[in-house]
C-alpha cells in the first residue's frame, strides 16, 4: 500500500528490488518504481509497443511487446520496425502526473518504432488544468482544454490528424484514460474510432459503467484495464525514462513541481488536491536528506 516516512521494514523487499543505473537521479527512480511504469502499462496496454505488428490490437502480451522492444538494441529496432508511412493515433485523458508521463512514454514508443524524435507526434492530450496542459504541450502533444472546448470540436481535430496519417479519419485509434471518472471514459468512447482500444488505468469506483455493453459492442472496441505490474515492467520504464531524456529532451522529473520536508505532509496533500500553486506532483523529504535538489 506504499508508506511515506523516514523509515520503514518491507518484508521480502529482495522481491522487489531492482539496481537503480548511476545514470538516474533519486526523483526520476522514484517515479519510475511508480507512476512511470503506470504511464507504460497504459500505452502497452493500448498496443503502442506493437504498431508495426499488430495495428493496434492489444493482446495479452502486451507488457512482453514493451519489454522486447526496450531490449532490442538500436540497429534491431531499426530492423524490425520500418519507417512507418502512417501512425497510430493516441488521445490521452487527464494531465495529472501518470497522464503527463503517458505523454512522455507515448512519444518514446513512437519514436522507437521509426517515427522522427523531432516530429509533431500524433497524440492528444486532454484536460482542464492551463498548467498541466503547457506541460503536456511541452512534452509534444496536441492539448485541447475540456472546460473551453466540445467533444466534438475534440473528435473532429483528432480525426483530421488521423486521415493524414492514412487511418480511419473516424477518431483515435487508441485512448489512454487516466482519470478513473465515469466522464472520462464516456469521452475515451465519443473519442474511440471504431475497433480501437481503450486503455483504462484511472482507479474508476463507480457502481454503473457510462457506455452500454450494446454501444461498446457495435464500435467494435478493445477495453483494457487493471493493476499496472510495476515490477515487471521496471526494465522497460528505466530504459524508457533515459531515452525520453537522452534522446527527446524530456526529463520526468519535471513533472515534480514542488518539494517539501516530510513534515509537511498534510499541507503537501492539501496543495495537491486543491491543484494550488500549479501543483502537479510533490516530492517529500526527510529533513535529514542529502538528496534534496537545491
Amino acid at each position: 500500500h506504499g508508506a511515506q516516512a523516514e523509515y520503514i521494514r518491507i518484508p521480502f523487499a529482495e522481491g522487489t528490488l531492482y539496481p537503480m543505473p548511476p545514470t538516474l537521479d533519486l526523483e526520476t527512480a522514484l517515479l519510475v518504481g511508480d507512476v512511470a511504469a503506470t504511464a507504460v502499462f497504459a500505452a502497452a496496454q493500448a498496443g503502442l509497443a506493437a504498431m508495426q505488428n499488430r495495428n493496434c490490437i492489444a493482446g495479452a502480451d502486451a507488457v512482453n511487446d514493451i519489454l522486447q522492444l526496450c531490449s532490442l538494441r538500436e540497429h534491431e529496432r531499426h530492423v524490425a520496425s520500418k519507417n512507418p508511412d502512417s501512425l497510430q493515433v493516441t488521445v490521452i485523458i487527464g494531465c495529472g502526473p501518470v497522464g503527463l508521463l503517458a505523454v512522455a512514454m507515448s512519444r518514446c514508443l513512437y519514436v522507437l518504432q521509426g517515427a522522427s524524435a523531432d516530429a509533431q507526434l500524433p497524440v492528444f492530450a486532454l484536460d482542464s488544468a492551463s498548467h498541466r496542459l503547457r506541460r503536456a504541450k511541452e512534452w509534444g502533444a496536441h492539448v485541447f482544454d475540456v472546460s473551453a472546448a466540445d467533444m466534438a470540436s475534440i473528435r473532429a481535430a483528432v480525426s483530421r490528424v488521423s486521415l493524414e496519417q492514412g487511418r480511419s479519419g473516424r477518431g483515435a485509434d487508441a485512448v489512454l484514460e487516466c482519470v478513473g471518472a465515469s466522464s472520462a471514459l464516456q469521452s475515451a468512447f465519443e473519442l474511440l474510432a471504431p475497433g480501437g482500444v481503450i486503455s483504462s488505468i484511472g482507479v474508476n469506483t463507480d457502481a454503473v459503467f457510462p457506455v452500454s455493453p450494446a454501444a461498446m459492442y457495435n464500435k467494435n472496441l478493445t477495453f483494457r484495464c487493471g493493476r499496472c505490474p510495476a515490477r515487471s515492467l521496471l526494465p522497460a520504464t528505466l530504459f524508457l525514462a533515459e531515452f525520453a531524456r537522452d534522446k527527446l529532451g524530456i526529463n520526468i522529473r519535471d513533472v515534480f513541481t514542488h518539494r517539501m520536508d516530510l513534515a509537511e505532509a498534510q499541507r503537501a496533500y492539501e496543495i495537491f488536491e486543491q491543484r494550488l500553486d500549479g501543483c502537479i506532483k510533490i516530492a517529500l523529504y526527510p529533513e535529514t536528506s542529502e538528496h534534496r535538489p537545491l
